[in-house]
């Protein structure tokens, strides 16, 4: 597998002018397995938004709220088909350092994408909570809620991670091909 990308849906990239904002993504993943199966992604996105950032000199921080909105092609070239899926999101962060020494950020992240009639919706938080250079706290939950199952699916309703791993892609859930993320 293979990509390149200008950032990602989980981390839109942002700029902003005085509080308001906007960023978004784009990328494309190419999947390889031989000795015949190859499958394309294509995703791009827009967001916009809200920003806040202070800085007191000994203490500086920031905090966002985005709303998304992408589209993913898929082609899987071996056997000539190919789904698109889109996707509504919300991105709250917010993130804050003490002198360098202690730091602390928080990341909600909640999307729902509708493809081949089937709709999921998923939803992580992370927090990471670093004290001075040498320990780092971090804790991520993700869970996803199938609204309505594709045609001819026989998913589950409820799928819900508790060690923290990243959950199964929404495209996966609804049967397009996917490229899993390494945790």
């Amino acid at each position: 597998r293979t990509g390149l990308w200008l950032s990602k849906p989980e981390r839109p990239f942002g700029l902003a002018v005085l509080f308001l904002g906007g960023g978004g993504w784009f990328g494309i993943e190419a999947n390889y397995k031989p000795p015949s199966r190859f499958v394309t992604r294509v995703s791009v996105g827009i967001s916009a938004g809200a920003f806040v950032a202070v800085n007191f000199g000994f203490a500086y921080g920031s905090a966002g709220l985005l709303f998304t909105v992408g589209v993913d092609f898929y082609r899987d070239w071996s056997s000539g088909s190919g789904t698109t899926a889109v996707s509504l999101g919300l991105l709250v962060w917010g993130e804050f350092s003490v002198l360098g020494i202690a730091s602390a950020s928080l990341r909600l992240s909640l999307r729902i994408t509708y493809q081949d009639g089937g709709m999921v919706g998923t939803g992580t938080l992370s927090v990471s909570i670093r004290i001075c250079w040498c320990y780092t706290l971090r804790v991520s939950r993700s869970v996803q809620q199938v609204f309505s199952k594709p045609s001819g699916s026989t998913s589950s309703g409820k799928r819900s991670n508790a060690k923290g791993l990243a959950a199964q892609p929404a495209a996966a859930v609804l049967g397009a091909p996917a490229f899993t993320e390494a945790a």
